[in-house]
């Protein structure tokens, strides 16, 4: 059996992350405790915080709701408000959940700031105006070149726990793709910084099955139950 110092428990299990912290197992057997670790009050300490953000951004995406609709002068600005305190809130939440894979953070992020940008984008300008350019060119492929980036380097660094970036790597790799595509279809112009996400995310999906074939396979079925 191997031994999480973090949790103190030992582990019967062929991988070599915990499956309560996702920390990295030891594999020698160390003096520890067979049971799950006492209960804390921490998990009541973080439902008070989500309780506490939720409320914050609902009063806040009202507020700023009221005030668009009372003061319109064309601009629907409350939309990039409402989009900025979800970022916030939920990838916040996100980030400090813990027992959350660290890959998984990383895409939310992903997602989570392009849809951000995406939504600045359209609605900076008059509704009538409202268009897909500097998000569709630059922001979105840097974003998906930037976490992809991330995310290998992680996985190069961290062989142990490269089990917990495939799934994410894999959904931002297929992502990556995107750019070019809204590349071909006219929205972005130049489509250099779309090409090049793509040969990153078709690189990337390349080295894993090249470097790392079984992990992949069995990752991949254990996770759709193939």
């Amino acid at each position: 059996m191997k031994y999480c110092p973090h949790c103190q428990v030992r582990v019967l299990t062929e991988t070599d992350t915990c499956p309560l912290c996702h920390q990295a197992l030891n594999p020698n057997d160390e003096k520890g405790v067979v049971s799950f670790p006492p209960y804390s009050k921490q998990r009541n300490r973080w439902r008070k915080i989500v309780r506490a953000t939720s409320i914050s951004s609902a009063t806040i995406i009202l507020a700023s709701v009221l005030v668009n609709i009372f003061t319109w002068a064309g601009h629907a600005w409350s939309i990039i408000v409402t989009a900025g305190v979800l970022y916030v809130w939920l990838c916040g939440l996100m980030t400090f959940r813990k027992g959350t894979l660290l890959g998984v953070k990383l895409m939310s992020h992903s997602i989570g700031l392009t849809a951000l940008l995406v939504i600045i984008n359209i609605f900076s300008t008059n509704v009538s105006e409202a268009s897909l350019t500097w998000a569709a060119t630059y922001a979105i492929p840097a974003i998906d070149i930037l976490f992809i980036a991330a995310i290998n380097i992680l996985m190069i660094s961290k062989k142990h726990t490269m089990r917990d970036f495939l799934i994410s790597q894999f959904a931002l790799s297929i992502i990556g793709f995107v750019p070019l595509v809204l590349a071909l279809v006219g929205f972005a112009n130049p489509i250099f910084m779309s090409v090049a996400a793509a040969i990153i995310s078709g690189v990337t999906i390349l080295g894993c099955f090249l470097f790392a074939k079984k992990i992949v396979i069995s990752e991949l079925a254990r996770k759709f139950h193939v």
